[in-house]
């Protein structure tokens, strides 16, 4: 190997490198990237869902409580006419 073609080598080699490095970056957040947008995507529909549900949440309260509320009172009839039947 002649001087000349060492000293090119000493200047391509780090340049070769410093390239590949940089691809290999590009690549990688590349594929970060779209890795985000797809769980971003599966991500969407789950949080329209949860507003939903959320704005929702009241009401549901509510219908529980009279729920509750009829449960209860069915219970008291139930029980004091099994205590009237006694």
């Amino acid at each position: 190997m002649s001087e000349h073609q060492r000293n090119w080598f000493m200047v391509a080699w780090p340049v070769l490198l410093f390239f590949t490095g940089t691809l290999y970056s590009a690549g990688s957040a590349d594929q970060e990237i779209q890795q985000i947008a797809k769980e971003q995507e599966n991500l969407k529909p789950l949080v329209a869902k949860v507003a939903v549900l959320e704005s929702n949440a009241d009401q549901v309260k509510e219908d529980v409580q009279e729920i509750k509320a009829d449960v209860k009172a069915i219970r008291n009839v139930l029980l004091s006419s099994k205590k009237d039947a006694e």
